[in-house]
């Protein structure tokens, strides 16, 4: 089995689109959120991404072919949930929208050899070479296969190869006030960041203005997701999700990037948070990997 990222063009026309729509009225699913639902369809059709969608349909139907659904964009997809991509709600555990214009052009298949994947697209890559289609290849065999589901294998998952990163995840575990998914997000994000970030608590925010302290409540004071960041440069700066990717992208890679001077605690605290952003997670990745450390833990 094998990674490979596919790329697909966007619309030509509204045609898609409207099979797409089309496809969502007829779905059945208990309690939908129909906002959500109605928002992430007007950015498929801003963005010209219903092909994309229509396609990982179309993918998903092929018995020798896999979606691994935690990876990307899809986990934050409420679209994708409702037409049976993912198997995890995201608006469950309040994952926002991801509203871009690369998404989701570009996604991740699992199959034996790229030339049973049936569908015409325009970019296959190849992803076997990397480390990560390795942890993702394990990932959907535990999630596929209960002889694949044992702590070992995720600690192969987190990419814990040495005894003492193995030896402080499990005393992180066994010191949790409780295992619930929240907890398990926290604990496998620290633990990822930890290999770029010797002291964790090197992500402790101290200059916290108040009406930022609760989304610093479930992460104990850490800064340690995308989405943290995201909701500070909404709320400080008034950025969109694609404004938010470019300054995101700025801080991985190091760059310098433009902003506007804000005035007292907001410029001391957004300089803290974005000193402290280089290797932040992705929570919706994070979370498929909380669901199933849980489900090994019980």
């Amino acid at each position: 089995m094998f990674l490979y990222r596919i790329g697909i063009g966007k619309d030509k026309d509204l045609s898609n689109f409207e099979k797409l729509k089309e496809i969502t009225i007829n779905v059945s699913i208990k309690n939908l959120d129909a906002e959500r639902l109605r928002q992430e369809l007007e950015n498929v059709k801003k963005y010209g991404t219903a092909t994309a969608f229509l396609k990982l349909i179309e993918l998903k139907n092929q018995q020798t072919v896999a979606i691994p659904s935690f990876c990307g964009a899809l986990p934050y997809s409420y679209l994708a949930y409702v037409l049976g991509i993912s198997a995890v709600n995201p608006s469950k555990y309040d994952l926002y929208s991801c509203f871009s214009a690369h998404y989701p052009e570009l996604f991740y298949v699992l199959a034996e050899d790229k030339t049973i994947l049936n569908v015409k697209v325009e970019q296959i890559e190849d992803l076997s070479s990397f480390d990560y289609s390795k942890r993702v290849i394990l990932m959907w065999k535990m999630l596929n296969n209960s002889e694949e589901l044992s702590f070992e294998n995720f600690e192969k998952v987190l990419g814990l190869n040495d005894k003492k990163s193995k030896h402080i995840f499990t005393n992180k575990i066994d010191n949790l006030s409780e295992t619930n998914i929240e907890n398990l997000c926290c604990l496998i994000a620290e633990m990822k960041i930890s290999r770029w970030v010797k002291d964790i608590l090197r992500q402790v925010v101290f200059d916290i203005p108040d009406r930022f302290r609760n989304i610093f409540f479930p992460t104990d004071g850490k800064l340690l997701y995308k989405e943290q960041l995201f909701e500070i440069c909404q709320t400080l700066l008034g950025y969109d999700y694609e404004r938010f990717r470019k300054v995101s992208l700025a801080l991985e890679c190091e760059n310098s990037f433009t902003r506007p001077m804000l005035s007292g605690e907001d410029e001391i605290f957004l300089e803290e948070v974005t000193a402290k952003s280089r290797y932040l997670e992705q929570k919706g990745g994070v979370l498929h990997q909380a669901l199933l450390l849980k489900k090994i833990l019980k």
